[in-house]
């Protein structure tokens, strides 16, 4: 476990030091003192991978370990490494003709970007797509020779289609430029996609890609296109249909882009119930990410990313971790408990890209086949004046019922936004 601040320590001493008799019914005053102690100044946000995420972790398992949950190979804890930053080199260079790119301020790399020294031409390939479906068809290469050349590349789409919700992502557009040759790619955004310019610095947890992926701002990239006569402004208006040959500069951009992973531990946490009935080899999984924005600042999702202060989580999602445990101690009474077994998961790191959830999929102590239904409680704290109350996630479902399959990629991509609920 990782050290803990000693007002943090004393705090966990206290709780566990409680006594852990059951009482299985579901009353506001545990839910509130669930909730008040995740989203209290001493888990600080409940950031990923820091102390504070360590004794929230023990908080939890200590009640698992209070209404007598199983624990699968005898721990609740199931630990896994999640991307936590990168750190670029700080002798990365882009340089082209005459002028010297600052890192940081002109360029940055991309966190899934890979390594290398490149000194080679430019073509550019409009928003980046090539793609056939029943319905849609584009191809942003047609004209263009990417082989052994720097790809620039906008970010987003030409128009709000779903054939581009698959395919806009950053990385699938410098993974279809590799595959096409690119030795690198330089992603602009467009006015219309942002009209402040930021260079994009949020993590992307996906695996890296082998040449190196920097993201550029329009004044410098600019700079580049002054050479023909162009700007970003004109291959935005000029490519939202097919895009035609572009004027591209005949002088060679060379680059260096070298950059750590830099990795940190957090863990899921888990235990189940037996069911009472012959269909106890089924399994309902009931869920909620315990994880939350810690104090904030640049990359962590905050709607106010200047801000660096304690962002509790009240409703984000400590409500849906009390729920969560709530519903583990009253079903914990054998003459409560359902037919089938149930899994009680607290996911981490579900803020930084759905992670936790992920892992469990990819390493569950059950199969996959024999999960039934999963019930996801997020932000639960939040009832409307009519009491309604919002279901997603039935594109995950399969008519009928039965067995889930593995939930597919755009499943996982899912969630609210980002930063709600401080």
């Amino acid at each position: 476990m990782r050290n803990l601040s000693a007002s943090a320590l004393l705090l966990l001493l206290f709780f566990s030091s409680c006594s852990p008799r059951l009482i299985p019914e579901i009353t506001q005053s545990k839910l509130i003192k669930h909730i008040e102690f995740l989203s209290s100044d001493d888990l600080r946000g409940r950031y990923p991978g820091t102390l504070e995420d360590s004794l929230m972790t023990s908080y939890i398992s200590q009640e698992f370990s209070n209404y007598r949950m199983k624990a699968f190979n005898n721990s609740y804890i199931q630990r896994f490494q999640f991307l936590s930053g990168i750190s670029p080199d700080q002798d990365n260079i882009l340089h082209f003709s005459s002028h010297q790119f600052v890192q940081g301020e002109d360029f940055y790399p991309l966190s899934f970007s890979g390594n290398g020294e490149i000194n080679a031409m430019l073509v550019y390939a409009g928003y980046g797509f090539d793609f056939e479906t029943e319905e849609y068809k584009r191809d942003d290469y047609k004209y263009v020779d990417p082989n052994g050349k720097w790809v620039v590349i906008l970010r987003g789409e030409p128009e709000n289609h779903t054939a581009f919700l698959e395919r806009s992502r950053d990385r699938d557009k410098a993974m279809l430029a590799q595959e096409k040759g690119a030795a690198g790619v330089l992603l602009v955004s467009g006015e219309e996609f942002s009209a402040t310019d930021d260079l994009p610095k949020n993590l992307s947890h996906e695996p890296e890609i082998s040449i190196p992926v920097v993201a550029i701002t329009r004044d410098a990239i600019n700079k580049v296109l002054q050479e023909v006569g162009i700007d970003v402004s004109f291959l935005e208006k000029n490519s939202k249909a097919e895009v035609a040959a572009m004027p591209v500069p005949d002088q060679k951009l060379r680059a260096k882009i070298m950059v750590a992973k830099v990795y940190s531990t957090t863990e899921n946490i888990m235990g189940y119930l037996e069911g009472i009935s012959t269909l106890k080899n089924e399994w309902i999984v009931i869920g909620a990410h315990h994880d939350h924005l810690g104090m904030g600042g640049k990359g962590s999702s905050s709607r106010m990313p200047d801000t660096i202060a304690v962002h509790y989580g009240a409703d984000d999602n400590a409500s849906g971790v009390a729920a969560l445990l709530e519903l583990a101690e009253y079903f914990s009474k054998k003459e409560n408990r359902p037919m089938r077994n149930l899994l009680f998961i607290t996911f981490g790191a579900e803020e930084k890209g759905l992670l936790g959830s992920r892992y469990f999929i990819n390493h569950s102590p059950v199969g996959i086949s024999g999960i039934s239904a999963m019930i996801n409680m997020d932000m639960v704290g939040r009832m409307k004046e009519d009491s309604s109350l919002q279901v997603g996630g039935v594109g995950t479902s399969r008519p009928g019922g039965g067995p889930l399959e593995p939930f597919p990629r755009r499943a996982l991509r899912g969630g609210h936004p980002p930063g709600r609920g401080r």
